[in-house]
């Protein structure tokens, strides 16, 4: 790659802002393009990920989803007037079994790109970290107590025997 082609990506990269927040779960190929900025949304019945494309239109996009190997690609290719069109691929690592692969649906409204990733199980309490550890504690809590009254039973038992 020559020097020229390099400053050309970097600028071309610049130009597209980055959120590095989620850098284990996706992968990037550039292909003289930008890299679109995207956010992961956490709902109870559903992810989303929305990807800022604009510029792009819908005929210009392309999702797929791989029920094999988990992964969602988002590729983009907008054709431009000197020739060299505009490219970026996006391959996101859905690392667990919790989300309906044949459901997965896309919308583009006003330059943003929102993948909706139905969840087989939606959640029951917030996605915080307190939020499951209320349920483990009241399950351990509930396993605690049974515990305790059935050894009691056990025990009362022998003595009447």
């Amino acid at each position: 790659m020559t020097t020229s082609q390099t400053s050309q990506d970097q600028q071309n990269r610049s130009s597209c802002a980055r959120d590095g927040s989620w850098a284990d779960a996706f992968h990037d190929d550039y292909h003289k393009g930008c890299d679109p900025k995207f956010t992961w949304l956490r709902e109870a019945a559903r992810h989303v990920i929305r990807l800022e494309v604009q510029g792009f239109e819908k005929k210009h996009l392309r999702v797929q989803a791989n029920m094999i190997s988990k992964l969602v690609i988002v590729t983009g290719e907008q054709p431009v007037e000197d020739g060299t069109p505009v490219k970026f691929k996006k391959t996101f690592k859905l690392e667990d079994d919790r989300y309906k692969m044949d459901e997965i649906r896309a919308k583009l409204r006003h330059g943003c790109l929102d993948i909706i990733l139905p969840l087989k199980e939606p959640r029951l309490l917030s996605n915080s970290p307190a939020g499951e550890t209320k349920w483990v504690v009241l399950g351990s809590v509930v396993i605690a107590v049974v515990a305790i009254v059935l050894g009691a039973f056990l025990v009362c038992r022998c003595y009447i025997i």
